[in-house]
């Protein structure tokens, strides 16, 4: 009987080891020699964003149901950081940093922009700012070159106090004592005697009118809405209604003081937001009873407030801006609050209407003929007018 052959498992198992390892050294070797010898022909530095997989939160209609998906797009988050005064650079401070005059008629490159005449700022920084920070970066380049004592006023001194504003300022908007000469259309010179008891310092010693002083500018100045907008943020601080007539009253004879005085007679410090002080002027032009602003309802959560509401028929609207949801980032927690809350005002018995800034703005006719209907339904339904008897009086 043959006998079967013994195998050496032990050097079997080495002589594989053996051979794995030499594979490993020399793929090591040669993919490490292939790194250190091979030159990239460049690369590209780029910005980016993580964002999650999905960006769709489902919502609960206030009344029930499923409104469907709503996606949980909020106003972008402005990440660029402001233009610095240093970064505005004349064509000799270009020049001694190294680069090419900047000036087209002195065959300037392409990367370089002109904020205003003499003042330069590189094309890539400038196209990544909002339109808001290149408005500032404007003022700023104005406030580098100015050689005449001046102060920033109108809706420019809106702007450098932070105020939100329906437009942009059109022009960079200064006032002086004395006339100023200034070639540059995106200048706009406004000659006032008597402007230096107004002036003001901000951060970074800008110069600019004092509140009143602004307040009284826009509402002289600027369209009736945009006027409104900003004297409801103004109103709501420490400047009164009668402090701004004073001013307009014991100064020379303005033009568009009538303006101003229909933009002081309407105006108001209890408007929360821009929406709500364009939703006030366009209430006004509608043909239903005017409602009263920030209305107190007791409900069983606590004091609940109404952006505009009807008393006599338990009626109130409510507008909705991006803000409200997303000002946090926590949107799903913000509509399960605002869910809350209208079912707390609803069970007080009190009917609701909503609206958003596209139906204000974009189509305030629309909002007209709903509004017009939902106030004619609710008032069949409680047996009372629709305008309450002192209104019927005053048709």
């Amino acid at each position: 009987m043959s006998q079967k052959p013994v195998y050496n498992t032990s050097n079997s198992i080495r002589r594989h080891v053996l051979a794995g390892l030499i594979i490993v050294l020399v793929l090591a070797g040669g993919v490490g020699g292939w790194a250190g010898t091979m030159t990239l022909s460049g690369a590209l530095i780029a910005q980016g964003q993580v964002v999650v997989d999905s960006n769709v939160k489902k919502v609960q209609h206030p009344s029930g149901g499923v409104v469907g998906e709503l996606e949980r797009q909020a106003e972008p988050v402005n990440t660029v950081p402001d233009l610095h005064h240093r970064e505005l650079l004349t064509p000799e401070q270009v020049r001694r940093l190294g680069h090419p005059d900047p000036r087209p008629s002195r065959g300037g490159g392409s990367e370089w922009t002109r904020v205003l005449r003499g003042c330069y700022i590189q094309r890539r920084r400038w196209e990544e700012l909002t339109e808001r920070q290149k408005c500032l970066g404007v003022h700023l380049a104005y406030l580098a070159r100015a050689r005449t004592p001046f102060v920033f006023s109108h809706t420019s001194a809106a702007l450098f106090r932070d105020l939100s504003l329906l437009h942009l300022p059109d022009a960079v908007h200064i006032s002086a004592e004395q006339r100023i000469a200034c070639a540059d259309p995106r200048v706009r010179v406004h000659r006032a005697p008597g402007i230096r008891e107004h002036r003001r310092l901000l951060e970074l010693r800008l110069p600019v009118t004092d509140t009143e002083r602004t307040l009284l500018d826009c509402a002289t100045g600027l369209p009736f809405d945009d006027a409104v907008v900003i004297a409801d943020q103004i109103l709501k601080g420490d400047v009164s209604r009668r402090d701004v007539l004073s001013l307009l009253d014991e100064g020379p004879r303005r033009r568009g003081s009538v303006t101003a005085r229909r933009v002081f007679a309407f105006a108001g410090a209890r408007s929360e937001s821009v929406l709500e002080s364009l939703g006030r002027i366009r209430l006004q032009r509608m043909a239903v009873p005017m409602p009263q602003p920030q209305v107190l309802v007791r409900t069983h959560r606590g004091r609940k407030y109404l952006d505009f509401g009807w008393p006599h028929l338990r009626f109130g609207l409510e507008l909705d801006g991006k803000a409200k949801y997303f000002r946090d980032g926590d949107a799903g927690e913000a509509i399960y609050q605002e869910r809350q809350r209208q079912l707390a005002i609803e069970e007080a018995g009190w009917v609701i209407l909503r609206a958003n800034w596209a139906d204000v703005v974009g189509h305030p006719e629309q909002l007209e003929m709903r509004l017009v209907q939902a106030l004619e339904q609710r008032a069949r339904q409680l047996g009372v007018p629709v305008f309450p008897p002192p209104m019927l009086a005053g048709l």
